[in-house]
């Protein structure tokens, strides 16, 4: 399906105000017309993902073996936006920077 790609996200990490993160993501949706309503959700959308990607401390982040776990809890969160869960197909990390 076609995937949106979102402005970066650039946060503090967990808490740590020494450290801050810069990640871009794409969610796929199922099909142009989501993709509309998906783009007219953009604030909501990113506000879920705030809410997941800031409650995590950098080992989480930066550790490879935790992304599909980060990306599937991104997804979830997502997907409650969408009018059914079929909508939202995939989120995908395309960037990740820490520093």
């Amino acid at each position: 399906g076609p995937i949106l790609s979102l402005e970066p996200f650039i946060f503090n990490i967990g808490g740590n105000s020494t450290k801050f993160a810069k990640i871009t993501l794409g969610v796929e949706v199922k099909d142009a017309k989501v993709m509309e309503e998906a783009k007219k959700m953009v604030p909501a959308i990113r506000d879920k993902a705030l809410s997941v990607l800031g409650a995590k401390g950098p080992d989480v982040l930066m550790d490879i073996n935790n992304r599909n776990n980060l990306k599937q809890e991104l997804q979830n969160s997502i997907k409650t936006l969408f009018k059914e869960g079929t909508e939202l197909k995939s989120v995908y990390i395309t960037d990740i920077i820490i520093q």
